[in-house]
């Protein structure tokens, strides 16, 4: 797999990993919220009780959510400011509709009226074309 590709198909793991993370987070969070008897808490104690240190941990999670997400918002904006440099707006269409807006090629040569074997040939143009923009920017 060429580099240009492979660095398109990592937003969509990012993505991909992100929603895992999210479904994660409240998968934890209804089974702390289901388990969690407050009726056997203290009122007022100077020692952090069990289910502030999982609130504790389930917010420290939410912050690796939210990382994970700037992660990937600075890896789409770099990869559309290289996307911009190709020459070819048939090229910039099709890289931006397919890798960061995650539209499928159907949809796509449905957007551009082509037919999905003539796109996937542009695609492969596309790709070649970004992998020599990846190069002069190296």
């Amino acid at each position: 797999m060429s580099e240009a590709k492979y660095l398109l198909q990592k937003i969509a793991f990012l993505d991909a990993e992100i929603n895992s993370l999210i479904r994660e987070h409240e998968s934890v969070k209804s089974t702390l919220l289901k388990a969690t008897d407050y009726s056997n808490e203290p009122v007022a104690t100077t020692k952090r009780n069990t289910s502030e240190d999982k609130l504790i941990k389930l917010a420290d999670k939410s912050s690796d959510i939210d990382l994970k997400i700037d992660e990937l918002v600075d890896f789409k904006i770099t990869m559309g400011n290289h996307i911009n440099q190709l020459e070819d707006e048939r090229h910039r269409v099709i890289l931006r509709e397919h890798y960061i807006n995650g539209l499928s090629f159907c949809e796509i040569s449905d957007i551009l009226g082509y037919t999905e074997r003539h796109l996937h040939r542009i695609h492969g143009e596309a790709l070649l074309a970004f992998q020599n923009v990846l190069k002069d920017v190296s």
